[in-house]
């Protein structure tokens, strides 16, 4: 074993949520709540709602770099973004359960890093970044002592939970043979 499992999830348009919902079972001690995707969906949404002037790069002073300038998806108006911003973080947030949900991004997946002030590690397709095997999203304002959250990304068609299965320095495989797999 390579000290990693690929846990999947539903690919029901909630995968990336699915996946950090077993990231926070797996980290029950330190949440005092039993997580859905649905409620994950919720924390982050309520999390991107306020922080919508939030800077990524601290560093740089340009109003274009807040959160609410990154906003797309089918229909996003860029004329208003108070109104592209509410409507994003209501597609983010799902509350009609809707079928056809918006998948989660990359301001998901910081916004969940800070709501739960736990950096998140996403394991990445080689076929994509055949140089970078994971990035690391840290929650800002934090010395990221916290052991992350670990998650899978296969580059444009799903996200996975990643369980630790010893604590050895070892990758996971995202493709086959070397793939460890387990279904849930």
């Amino acid at each position: 074993s390579n000290g990693l499992k690929l846990e999947d999830v539903p690919g029901d348009g909630n995968c990336q949520f699915h996946a950090l919902a077993k990231q926070l079972a797996r980290f029950a001690g330190d949440f005092d709540m039993g997580s859905d995707c649905h409620d994950v969906r919720r924390d982050v949404a309520q999390w991107l709602r306020k922080n919508a002037q939030f800077k990524p790069d601290a560093n740089d002073v340009s109003e274009k770099a807040e959160l609410r300038y990154f906003t797309t998806y089918p229909g996003c108006s860029s004329r208003n973004w108070k109104k592209s911003w509410q409507e994003y973080c209501d597609k983010v947030e799902n509350q009609e359960r809707s079928s056809t949900p918006l998948w989660g991004d990359n301001l998901t997946i910081l916004a969940a890093a800070n709501h739960y002030r736990r950096p998140v590690r996403v394991w990445l397709s080689p076929d994509v970044e055949p140089r970078s095997k994971n990035r690391v999203i840290a929650p800002s304002n934090s010395n990221c002592a916290d052991a992350p959250f670990e998650i899978a990304h296969i580059h444009e068609v799903h996200y996975q939970s990643v369980s630790i299965l010893d604590d050895s320095d070892a990758k996971p495989q995202l493709g086959p043979p070397e793939l460890d797999r387990e279904s849930s």
